[in-house]
């Protein structure tokens, strides 16, 4: 869990110091028992999603707001600094770590452990796995295929720690073969259709791994999910799609498919899947070459979510897109506790009653603090006394801190 955090001309907080009360203990999911929450409050543009911004920058070495980290540089001219400080279980010992990051302008984000840089983001990311609920997880309902990629590529990545390794040596296949279909277009090499022919053999075998991995993630969530629901799951014609039941008003007979974005046969081996993969890219070459990209493979693998056979986004509302989303996203984070290797996540929800009413949202954050290592919660209440019943009484649990946060300022608030 993260016990402090400091951010330094971070966007428009200047200077601000905080430290959150440790646990020895983290949620439990089976009891119900909450883990220890955080919760920000404050009136509009006060700096409340700022903070959680500087949590999972320190956790991830990105931002979930924007892909320009020069954006998080505030008004002075010598950078950004966030610092914090983790506490890290591992079998039964406990121990802290010092991370931070450093951002100048126009220059690589620095980043370390304990004094020491750190190289890989990947390392970084397995410290403690973060997830977040905000208002853009409505774009895994309503969003590209890209968002609902990267949703499967998170799970993955935390269940089974080669899939970073494998993905970033997959990705820089596709790179070069999408650089090689424009050198071949343009004729100007001669060994162009050689090295095409030697990296489309690369790709399609990597491509056919990544495959896997997703598909038995997949298999491990769905199954997850289908136990979850109240009438169990019922497979559909296809063991790449599962029909369950959230147990949601307004969410029953919701389905998952996943689409692999080429010919995908789980019951295949892989040398038979390379070879079907190969003749698929041999069949479309010529148009890949005219288009100058890859047209088939895992980057455009899609998770289809229906609901009563229709498309999800089609025909449900924003709340219930919103409340859709969280739901998959809570189910996300309780299975990857479930997974013994892998570490219960730290979550972040950004404005928790945002496009939910108060029975939802306190029921959705229930569940998550019985779910996560810690969570983090911010809430639009210019006062104390503005904030909803079910997130007032946080104040008086002994798991809660609470902060008022403005002008960028943060104030602890004392317990009644």
């Amino acid at each position: 869990m993260i016990t402090s955090l400091q951010l330094k001309n971070f966007r428009a907080v200047d200077d601000l110091a905080i430290s959150f009360p440790a646990s020895s203990s983290s949620g439990d999911d089976s009891t119900g028992f909450p883990s220890p929450t955080v919760l920000f409050f404050g009136a509009n543009a006060q700096g409340k999603t700022t903070l959680l911004e500087g949590l999972h920058l320190l956790l991830t070495g990105r931002s979930f707001r924007t892909g320009i980290l020069d954006q998080l540089i505030g008004p002075k001219d010598e950078g950004m600094l966030a610092r914090g400080t983790l506490s890290l279980e591992i079998g039964n010992d406990r121990s802290a770590h010092h991370i931070g990051m450093q951002k100048r302008k126009r220059a690589k984000l620095q980043a370390s452990l304990d004094g020491a840089p750190i190289k890989s983001s990947m390392a970084l990311a397995r410290l403690l796995p973060v997830q977040v609920v905000d208002h853009q997880s409505l774009q895994l309902v309503l969003g590209e295929p890209g968002v609902r990629r990267r949703f499967l590529d998170w799970g993955a990545f935390h269940v089974e720690h080669q899939y970073g390794t494998l993905f970033k040596k997959w990705h820089s296949a596709l790179t070069q073969r999408n650089a090689l279909l424009k050198i071949v277009k343009r004729g100007k090499e001669l060994n162009g259709e050689q090295e095409l022919r030697a990296w489309t053999e690369t790709y399609a075998t990597l491509s056919v791994k990544v495959a896997r991995v997703r598909e038995r993630y997949f298999a491990m969530y769905s199954a997850y999910l289908g136990a979850q629901s109240p009438e169990g799951s019922s497979p559909a014609s296809t063991t790449a799609t599962r029909t369950i039941d959230l147990g949601t008003s307004g969410l029953k007979h919701c389905s998952l498919t996943l689409k692999h974005g080429f010919a995908f046969d789980a019951d295949l081996p892989d040398a038979e899947l390379v070879k079907i993969f190969l003749d698929e890219l041999a069949a479309k070459r010529d148009v890949e070459v005219v288009l100058g990209r890859t047209h088939s493979g895992p980057q455009r693998a899609e998770l289809v979510m229906n609901t009563d056979g229709q498309v999800a986004k089609e025909i449900l509302s924003r709340g219930q897109c919103k409340l859709l989303a969280a739901l998959l996203l809570l189910h996300q984070v309780r299975h990857l506790r479930q997974c013994s290797h892998a570490a219960p996540a730290i979550v972040l929800v950004d404005d928790i009653t945002a496009e939910l009413d108060n029975e939802r949202a306190a029921d959705l954050l229930q569940k998550l603090s019985s779910a996560c290592s810690q969570l983090f919660v911010t809430a639009l209440a210019a006062d104390q006394g503005d904030l909803p019943p079910f997130l007032a009484d946080l104040n008086d649990a002994p798991s809660t801190a609470t902060f008022h946060v403005e002008h960028g300022g943060v104030r602890a608030v004392t317990k009644a």
